[in-house]
């Protein structure tokens, strides 16, 4: 029978086993009906000791079947580690300009708030970073002081929350939902329309995130400028300045949104640019590292290459590997980025894959990166760049069994392949949406606007057409869920389960309608959040197992035995 998948683990101090390629798994047994019982459902302790530890692990076998013949010695092992510099430990550092950004404020802020006035940063990404390192070098000068940051919604709230943990701060949340408030914390972190809760208190640094504050708002300077006392202020927004012309960052009176009904062209021109064109992800060469690099006991390289989509724009791609010739490459992981990001994401989830012997191959889908064309498409054409990335490791004979693994749009583009292309061994699918059209009409329904249900239709209907005349492609067909029951490969789908900007049933639904294997991972951490280690062991233990399987399954098969027919 078919190897189980390794139950949630959680994050610890000692690495965990990673399982083992029997019918039967270190972590988990699979019923006859494919639903897994893990330890977590029946005890651990009581599980443990009624099946014991099996002594051959995930480890073990890519050390035989990839490594043997390319260890390095005891010596050269301590030399290499002492000299790690792996892409993803330079990518968790501050930028450039984000570091530029937090001597600005130190330099500058002091004044400002004599001053009585904010500091004013415009960046369209990496805040959270910016102000978390502030916060973390502030604390550091100032122990025992406290913090708040203000942002527009509940999501951004526990998002922003998550992230800022990483800076080893003690963080609290305040929102309609939680009861219970953190006072001691070293940062807390408030939505706009709970900041009466917080009024009265002073704090060191004030931080707060202008996306959707109004000019004007009343409960806004009453809550949030003037009811919290900061020693220093500083305000975020989204807007580019270096790419806005003058005459827009002075808001001319004549523009489209100024006009009578600019209540109305405003939303509609957020909507369409947040489905086709969000914050375009930047990085710079030196953010993807070093063209090889030491991690472990091995040394890695990554090749850059450009690929041509088939409506002919330039794709930017990048492949990792271990040094030690094309027999490393031959199972091969895609990985599939989210639409606001690039190929830069692969630095989550590269350490877990290339440490079990499996070769990355990643790119920066049309639209986004560093790739050509003007805007997304959530799938739909992001399907055929994934088309082009197959085919071209299939003709250089660098792979023999490829597996996918996307995230949000990534995945809606992996599940649109899977279901089109037999020989895709495998899927990872991180909170993909299951019905385009749906998420919209659920994320309009969340904002409870005061209008009535035919105007927002015939805004979506205008939003439509806007998109079709833009990029060529009807939104409201982008359907994974249609597709799925096309897929035969196995497919691990994960999501978590406080998602709130594509809810949870999406990926369930789809889980549901999978034609082939299906296994299904949650966890907590949000749409965009950071995954937990025992998903990421978990999922490429998956990888790893299913690929295997595939390439010796179709090393013993007949040519003619291979070819499949579906009947339309």
């Amino acid at each position: 029978s078919s190897p189980a998948l390794s139950s949630s683990q959680g994050d610890c101090a000692s690495p965990a086993p990673y399982g083992c390629f029997g019918s039967r798994c270190l972590h988990g047994d699979m019923t006859a009906d494919g639903a897994i019982i893990t330890p977590n459902q029946i005890g651990r302790s009581k599980w443990f000791e009624s099946k014991g530890q099996t002594e051959r692990t995930v480890r073990d076998v890519v050390e035989h079947r990839f490594l043997e013949g390319c260890m390095l010695s005891s010596e050269a092992t301590e030399k290499l580690a002492a000299e790690e510099n792996p892409p993803w430990k330079a990518d968790s550092r501050p930028k450039l300009h984000q570091e530029q950004a937090v001597s600005y404020f130190f330099e500058n802020a002091p004044a400002a708030s004599r001053r009585g006035q904010p500091l004013r940063f415009h960046m369209t990404t990496g805040r959270i970073c910016v102000y978390g390192t502030i916060i973390q070098e502030d604390l550091r000068r100032k122990p025992g002081s406290r913090y708040i940051v203000f942002v527009p919604d509940g999501y951004l709230v526990k998002q922003a929350a998550h992230e800022l943990r990483f800076y080893d701060l003690r963080v609290g949340i305040v929102t309609s939902s939680d009861m219970y408030i953190d006072w001691e914390a070293d940062v807390m972190v408030c939505d706009y329309k709970n900041a009466k809760r917080v009024q009265g208190r002073s704090f060191r640094i004030k931080v707060v995130e202008e996306a959707q504050l109004k000019k004007g708002d009343t409960a806004v300077d009453l809550h949030i400028k003037k009811g919290v006392d900061a020693e220093m202020a500083v305000h975020f927004t989204s807007l580019d300045v270096s790419k806005e012309p003058r005459a827009t960052l002075i808001r001319n009176v004549t523009s489209e949104e100024d006009s009578l009904f600019g209540w109305v062209v405003r939303p509609y021109n957020m909507m369409w640019k947040a489905l086709i064109r969000p914050p375009r992800a930047t990085y710079s060469a030196k953010d993807l590292g070093v063209g090889t690099f030491v991690f472990g006991n091995h040394v890695y390289e990554r090749e850059d290459l450009q690929l041509e989509s088939t409506r002919g724009h330039k794709l930017e791609c990048s492949h990792f590997y271990m040094r030690g010739g094309k027999a490393l490459r031959q199972l091969c992981v895609v990985y599939l980025h989210g639409n606001c990001s690039s190929r830069l994401e692969v630095f989550c989830v590269l350490p877990a894959l290339l440490s079990r012997g499996l070769s990355v191959f990643t790119l920066d889908l049309s639209g986004s990166g560093w790739s050509g064309g003007e805007y997304i498409s959530l799938g739909h054409h992001e399907e055929q760049d994934v088309r082009v990335a197959l085919a071209h490791l299939r003709a250089t004979g660098t792979a023999s069994a490829i597996g996918l693994w996307g995230r949000s749009m990534g995945a809606a583009a992996a599940i649109l392949r899977a279901s089109q292309d037999p020989d895709v061994a495998a899927c990872v699918l991180d909170s993909p949406f299951a019905d385009l059209r749906l998420v919209v009409e659920e994320y309009v329904n969340r904002l409870n606007l005061k209008v009535p249900q035919f105007l927002v239709e015939a805004c979506l209907a205008k939003v439509r057409r806007e998109i079709q005349a833009r990029n060529n492609f009807d939104p409201f067909v982008v359907e994974p869920i249609k597709w799925a029951p096309w897929a035969v490969c196995p497919a691990l789908f994960a999501v978590a389960n406080d998602d709130t900007f594509i809810a949870p049933h999406h990926t369930i639904d789809l889980h549901n309608a999978w034609a082939g294997e299906r296994l299904l991972s949650q966890f907590s951490g949000g749409h965009s959040g950071k995954r937990p280690a025992w998903f990421l062991d978990e999922a490429s233990d998956f990888l790893l197992d299913r690929l295997s399987l595939w390439t010796s399954t179709r090393r013993n098969t007949k040519p003619a035995e291979r070819r499949r027919v579906f009947a339309l």
